[in-house]
């Protein structure tokens, strides 16, 4: 376990807080809430590619729609069929 990790482990913070790890909210399967992106990489209304610290999402689905998009935070809206992670840290 690393120093970070320790200090968020003690002080009991969360690591998407502390190291703006992506926090991915999929409710139902017409919603996907997203915290901590860092931007748009690909977008139409059968795919969303998001980027962020740990590597880049992909949501595939139907009729895909932004409903809200911020410096931190997006809404998606639509038939979601999956979300896959193209990790940036090799295994």
């Amino acid at each position: 376990m690393g120093f970070g990790e320790r200090i968020t482990e003690m002080l009991e913070i969360p690591g998407e807080t502390m190291f703006k790890l992506p926090s991915l909210q999929w409710t139902g399967r017409d919603r996907l809430y997203v915290q901590n992106h860092r931007g748009i990489l690909d977008y139409t209304p059968q795919w969303l590619v998001i980027d962020t610290v740990e590597g880049s999402y992909k949501v595939s689905g139907q009729d895909l729609r932004l409903e809200m998009l911020s410096k931190e935070a997006l809404l998606l809206r639509g038939a979601i069929v999956s979300i896959t992670l193209q990790s940036k840290v090799a295994p």
